[in-house]
């Protein structure tokens, strides 16, 4: 299975009810379901009948007729829920969706501060509905501790199913060698490395991605990065956890970023 995107594919459908679309054959010039995005497949798609719609995620099977079954609705006519068509026919078409934009990205709005090694989420840069493919995500931090030997700590978490996962946190470091130091705020134009530590584990209220033992200056901003990749086989949220490493104030500040590009086949 995999997230295909194409050009020029456009049926017709006369299903009624709530289920799977029956397909009825492309419209002239243009291609089927089947041919343009295959067998098992997902594809962003719309459906409309000049007065109703709905746009989704489907899954196309090959079959007598071919179907595409409406794996998860992102917005319709009928308040955000699947249509309940009636009678008529109906166009169907592979489409660029806004409400599955790739990337996708969110911005944090407010600030997250904690002073808990028990971590917790933080909602503003979680990422909903992300269904099966591999993807390549990156989070961009601002982050700031009260204590100098006290560093913030980072889980990534998904809720759905993950076949593969790798992911590491990097930082501008004060060290001479991996993890001496201590997280940087400034840089120097010599002699500065960047330490950091991978993991292949998700993590929530024990986060297990961190900059142990401190930054260089006590709030002021720092900038860490955590990238990884992920093979989505069953649909979840993407969410993100923060702690500090003793139970002292740090800071995950407004501004932080996630982004989150989906590789397509």
């Amino acid at each position: 299975m995999a997230f295909v995107n194409a050009d020029r594919v456009k049926e017709t459908s006369t299903t009624t009810g709530t289920g799977t679309y029956n397909l009825g054959g492309a419209v002239t010039g243009f291609r089927t379901f089947v041919a343009g995005i295959g067998n098992a497949n997902l594809c962003n798609y719309v459906a409309e009948n000049g007065t109703d719609w709905e746009v989704g995620i489907g899954t196309v099977t090959d079959a007598a007729p071919d179907t595409l079954a409406r794996t998860l609705i992102l917005a319709s006519s009928n308040a955000g829920v699947a249509v309940n068509w009636g009678a008529g026919s109906k166009n169907l078409f592979c489409a660029s969706l806004a409400a599955n934009r790739n990337p996708k990205t969110k911005k944090l709005a407010s600030d997250h501060a904690i002073s808990s090694t028990t971590a917790t989420e933080v909602t503003g840069l979680e990422l909903v509905n992300i269904q099966s493919g591999t993807y390549k995500f990156e989070y961009w931090l601002i982050v700031q501790s009260a204590t100098a030997t006290v560093s913030p700590m980072y889980g990534v978490n998904f809720t759905g199913t993950a076949a593969v996962r790798k992911m590491w946190l990097r930082y501008l470091g004060t060290g001479v060698t991996g993890i001496t130091g201590v997280a940087d705020d400034v840089g120097v134009n010599t002699g500065q490395i960047h330490e950091g530590n991978t993991v292949t584990a998700f993590s929530t209220t024990a986060p297990n991605l961190g900059h142990t033992g401190g930054v260089g200056t006590i709030n002021v901003d720092i900038l860490i990065c955590i990238e990884g990749i992920m093979i989505v086989t069953a649909a979840g949220n993407l969410e993100f956890w923060h702690s500090s490493e003793t139970a002292t104030s740090t800071t995950i500040k407004a501004g932080s970023s996630v982004i989150l590009t989906r590789i397509d086949d």
